[in-house]
């Protein structure tokens, strides 16, 4: 699909909401945009950072990670000691890369990077979508507007370009008559070397296209597990241990992390559980993906269909996240970022009033859910 001023009219419009929610989300802060990266106090005082950035008094975030990782690259490539304390943030190395890049190596520069790299990833995933669909449908509104987007700009994560590189990957396999080649296997590492989960989507793939004996296509996508689990081999030479352990936790018992969330409702009071029901939307979205789904199972559509197929399985992933995940929105709602492209080209596939209604919901949800996130305010200081 050509750019025309309608669909360049909404990427506009899509902008201008981001930026509008990055400005909400700084404005308790003096405009500050360092308070989006989410840099607590006893942090930034111990990892010395540069003067003007806010500090939070009551605990960080990831993206105070990313920000230090990005401060040492410098030192990782020469070999000196790394002063981070969370060595597993280098193996999501793109973000802290690009911020280096685009800000030429200037500190203060960086949180302006880290946000005008994640707002342009989820305009350029939404450009995608739309190129892909054909049609500015609400289904592709979702690949902007879902909690892992969302989230990720107002806390300076890595959500954002990794899943852009997802849905870059999808066009890519879309137009190959969904196989994947070699462009396939790099953008899909460009992907992992953002965020690791996109291995969930490598690993539905991989097992669909087992199944349909298509060894091009799984010996592309092993090749990019190769060289991501090449980079971890770096990483561990470097810094002496193995980054992807790290996140072994994540995971539970199918429907554990679900049965939780209902116990919590009865369980917890005040602020913790206004804390815990931030979740309980996303939850009964997935459920409402499940159902529609259940269609295909009955039909059998889902052995003819790799779309059912993988959302099939990464709602399963979703669902068998562990109740610390389950615990806020803002960690379900971006843990498993493979969930929402592939909801998206399903969705966009069926175009049921039912997956219709689902897409409306999920964006309202989202945006109403980014509001109040960004909404809180955070006792702070400036270094």
């Amino acid at each position: 699909m050509r750019p025309t001023s309608s669909t360049s009219t909404c990427l506009i419009f899509a902008t201008a909401v981001l930026a509008a929610l990055a400005l909400f989300g700084t404005r308790q802060y003096g405009w500050n945009v360092s308070a989006l990266l989410h840099v607590d106090r006893s942090f930034g005082e111990s990892h010395d950072v540069p003067p003007g950035v806010v500090l939070y008094k009551d605990g960080g975030y990831d993206g105070m990670l990313y920000y230090e990782v990005a401060r040492d690259l410098p030192k990782l490539l020469s070999g000196e000691p790394v002063s981070l304390d969370s060595p597993y943030r280098f193996q999501r190395i793109l973000l802290p890369l690009l911020v280096y890049g685009f800000s030429f190596g200037h500190v203060d520069w960086f949180p302006f990077a880290t946000l005008a790299l994640n707002i342009a990833a989820v305009i350029g995933s939404l450009a995608l979508a739309f190129h892909i669909t054909g049609k500015r449908s609400v289904h592709a509104w979702t690949i902007a507007f879902n909690p892992a987007m969302l989230v990720g700009v107002l806390y300076g994560l890595t959500e954002p370009l990794s899943m852009f590189f997802m849905i870059l990957f999808l066009a890519r396999w879309q137009s190959l008559g969904r196989r994947v080649d070699w462009a396939c296997a790099v953008v899909l590492l460009v992907s992992l070397l953002a965020r690791e989960t996109t291995v969930f989507l490598i690993g539905l793939l991989g097992l669909w296209h087992l199944w349909k004996r298509d060894w091009k296509s799984v010996a592309f996508l092993a090749l990019a597990l190769t060289f991501f689990a090449g980079w971890q081999y770096v990483l561990v030479l470097r810094l002496g241990s193995l980054p992807f352990q790290s996140g072994s936790n994540i995971t539970a018992w199918p429907f554990q992390g679900p049965i939780a969330v209902v116990r919590w409702l009865f369980e917890e009071r005040g602020m913790r559980l206004v804390y815990r029901l931030s979740s309980i939307p996303l939850l009964v979205f997935v459920l409402g993906v499940l159902s529609a789904l259940a269609f295909d199972w009955k039909a059998k559509r889902w052995s003819q269909d790799v779309l059912a197929f993988v959302l099939t399985g990464l709602c399963f992933v979703m669902l068998s996240m562990d109740p610390h995940m389950w615990g806020a929105l803002t960690s379900i709602g971006r843990v498993v970022t493979p969930f929402y492209p592939a909801y998206f080209l399903y969705a966009a596939s069926r175009d049921t009033p039912f997956l219709r209604a689902s897409s409306y919901g999920l964006i309202v949800f989202s945006i109403i859910a980014a509001i109040g996130i960004a909404a809180v305010s955070h006792p702070y200081v400036v270094s």
